[in-house]
């Protein structure tokens, strides 16, 4: 069947539970996602409600579940989207008048895998609707996944009802000092650098595990910079350079 997303298949593919950097101390949000993508009675654990800082891993384990129906269940069918997306679609179908079609597609699924819910929080009009969608989904038995950047009972402005219902299944925490250690740094950087294909000298792997930057997200933006400033500078720019810039943009 066909697996619907708003972000495209190459997105979707490349994270795995396989090559989830954040396995230390995160056994319960990695069994509870393989658990539910597998399929089993899981019914404890709709909905599933992922929980970290930004840049810590939510949204590869969300992408990891979508791979892994794909190979475990080839009949199953997910929708995967996010708030910012959700928001969009749903005033674009309202719009066009297209709103009960908008609603059979998302609730066409046997997964619905939303990330970032902090998106939408004091939104009324589109927690709304996400209530009446979620009617739908435990009707029909549909799992359900949410991604925050906080616990539901602390997130600001969240629709007390959506909070409930959130509340009401299986919160788990990524950690976040998952890259305190730095040698676990160090394997995470070996990795990155090795998916983007960017070959780092071992003094600079050890100037950026020692600069204390713990989220993925922005080990791999710096390293991302450091591979295209060498294709556009005729200069070598520092290390240091490199990781002073990524850090002064937002992650968002």
């Amino acid at each position: 069947m066909e697996h619907i997303s708003t972000w495209g298949k190459n997105v979707i593919s490349r994270f795995t539970f396989d090559n989830f950097l954040g396995l230390k101390g995160n056994s319960a949000p990695l069994q509870a996602a393989r658990l539910l993508a597998e399929g089993n009675d899981t019914d404890d654990l709709c909905p599933l409600v992922i929980v970290s800082p930004l840049g810590m891993g939510k949204t590869h384990l969300l992408c990891a579940i979508a791979n892994l129906v794909v190979k475990m269940q080839p009949n199953a069918k997910y929708v995967i989207t996010d708030g910012e997306r959700f928001s969009y679609n749903l005033k674009q179908s309202c719009q066009k008048g297209l709103l009960d079609e908008y609603r059979k597609y998302l609730c066409s699924s046997d997964y619905f895998l939303f990330d970032t819910l902090d998106f939408i929080a004091g939104k009324s009009p589109v927690e709304q609707e996400l209530l009446r969608l979620i009617d739908t989904f435990t009707a029909r038995s549909i799992r359900c996944v949410f991604t925050l950047y906080t616990p539901p009972s602390k997130a600001e402005n969240l629709n007390p009802r959506l909070k409930e219902w959130l509340e009401s299944g299986q919160i788990v925490t990524i950690d976040e000092n998952t890259l305190s250690d730095v040698n676990d740094r160090k394997k995470s950087i070996r990795f990155i650098a090795e998916k983007h294909q960017i070959q780092l000298a071992d003094e600079e792997l050890e100037i950026i595990a020692d600069a204390g930057v713990f989220s993925f997200r922005l080990l791999e933006g710096i390293l991302v910079w450091i591979q295209a400033y060498r294709k556009l500078e005729c200069a070598t720019v520092p290390i240091e350079e490199m990781i002073r810039k990524c850090s002064s943009y937002p992650l968002s």
